[in-house]
C-alpha cells in the first residue's frame, strides 16, 4: 500500500515538473520580453517644452518601451570637439523630467545620444565623420556618454545606447571597448549600440555589449518607384531579414531594430533614410512600407524588439515626415504593438 502511494506521488510530481518546464519553455519563446517601442526625439529648441502629451500618445498606442533621442552637435565632419551642455542647464533638466514622466506612465526607457553636424556639405553626416584629432574627439565623446550614463543610472533607465550610426568610427575596437567598460562603472542597465543599416558587418565591439540595435532604414526598392506594390515591399523585407540574420549570426548577442520608420511621401520606400527631401504626400506608401515590415517580422522569434520612428509635435496627418499618428499607418503600428504584448 505504501509503495503504491509513493509511486502515485512520484508520478504526480513528475507530471507537475513536466508541466512547469513546459510553461517555462512557452514563456522563453513568447514575446513577454519583446521591446515594443516608439521613438520620441527630444529635439525641440525650447528646452522648457513639455513632452507629456506625446508620451501619453505612446502610452495610448500600448507600447511598453519609449526611446528618447538626445541631440548633441559638432561643427562638421572633421571637428574634434563635441558641444556638451553644462550641468544644471535646461537641456539636462528636460531629460531628467521626461524620464520621470515616462516611468510614471509605466514605460521602460531607452536613451540614445546622437551626434549631429552644424555644417554639413552634401553627403556629410555622422556616419562619415573623420575628426582631425581622434584622441580629442573620443575624449569629448566619452565625457558626453558618461554624463548621460550618470543620469540614466540615477533615474532608472533600462537601456542606454553608447552610440548611433557612427559608421566611420565603429571600427576602432579598443577605443569602444574601453568606453563601454567605463560606462559600466557609471550605469548598471543594458548597453547597446545602434548600427546603421549598411554598416552591420563593420561593428567591431559587439562582444562588449548586451544587445545590438540596427537603424533599419533599408531601401525597399532599387529605383524611385512612386507606386511600389505591397508584394514587392514584403519580398524586399523578407530578403532584408534573411541578410540581417546572416550578418548577426557571428555576434551572439540579441538584436533589435533601434529605429524603423517611413515618411508619408512619394519615394519613402526608395530612400527611407532621407529625412528632408521634398515631394508629394503619399499616405498609402507609408502605410504599405509599414505593412511589409510588420508582416515580415510579426511572428519572428529572433527579433528582440523594434522601436517605431517616430511621434512628433508637428504634422499629425498633414506633414511629409515620419510621424505616423493621425495617419493610416497608425492602425498598423497599434496592431503590431498589441500583437507583441498579448
Amino acid at each position: 500500500m505504501l509503495i503504491s502511494k509513493i509511486k502515485t506521488i512520484t508520478i504526480f510530481l513528475c507530471c507537475f515538473l513536466f508541466v512547469q518546464l513546459f510553461i517555462q519553455a512557452q514563456k522563453d519563446t513568447s514575446d513577454d520580453n519583446f521591446m515594443a517601442g516608439v521613438t520620441m526625439p527630444l529635439h525641440f529648441d525650447d528646452a522648457s517644452y513639455d513632452y507629456t502629451p506625446l508620451i501619453e500618445e505612446i502610452v495610448d498606442l500600448k507600447a511598453n518601451w519609449i526611446a528618447l533621442t538626445l541631440r548633441f552637435y559638432q561643427q562638421d565632419i572633421t571637428a574634434s570637439k563635441i558641444e556638451i551642455p553644462e550641468l544644471g542647464t535646461r537641456f539636462w533638466q528636460r531629460l531628467e523630467s521626461t524620464i520621470q514622466t515616462c516611468r510614471s506612465k509605466n514605460l521602460k526607457v531607452f536613451v540614445i545620444p546622437i551626434v549631429f553636424l552644424k555644417d554639413a556639405n552634401k553627403g556629410d553626416w555622422r556616419g562619415n565623420i573623420k575628426p582631425n584629432n581622434i584622441d580629442q574627439w573620443f575624449g569629448y565623446y566619452r565625457h558626453m556618454i558618461l554624463r548621460v550614463a550618470e543620469i540614466c543610472e540615477d533615474y532608472g533607465v533600462e537601456m542606454l545606447s553608447v552610440g548611433s550610426e557612427l559608421s566611420s568610427m565603429q571600427t576602432k575596437k579598443s577605443r569602444w571597448n574601453m568606453l563601454v567598460e567605463d560606462t559600466k562603472s557609471y550605469y548598471g542597465g543594458k548597453l547597446c549600440y545602434s548600427v546603421n543599416w549598411d554598416a552591420i558587418s563593420s561593428l567591431s565591439f559587439h562582444s562588449s555589449l548586451d544587445l545590438v540595435g540596427i537603424s533599419a532604414y533599408f531601401p525597399l526598392t532599387n529605383v524611385n518607384d512612386f507606386d511600389p506594390k505591397p508584394a514587392k515591399l514584403l519580398k524586399s523585407w523578407n530578403n532584408i531579414k534573411s541578410d540581417i540574420k546572416k550578418q548577426t549570426a557571428h555576434i551572439s548577442k540579441p538584436f533589435f531594430l533601434s529605429e524603423v520608420g517611413y515618411r508619408s511621401f512619394d519615394g519613402a520606400a526608395f530612400k527611407p533614410y532621407e529625412h528632408s527631401t521634398d515631394g508629394d504626400q503619399d499616405l498609402k506608401e507609408q502605410y504599405d512600407c509599414f505593412n511589409a515590415f510588420l508582416e515580415c517580422w510579426r511572428n519572428d522569434k529572433d527579433l528582440a524588439g523594434a522601436f517605431i520612428y517616430e511621434t512628433y509635435k508637428y504634422g499629425k496627418g498633414l506633414d511629409l515626415g515620419y510621424n505616423f499618428i493621425g495617419k493610416p499607418a497608425e492602425k498598423l503600428v497599434r496592431e503590431f504593438l498589441k500583437s507583441k504584448l498579448e
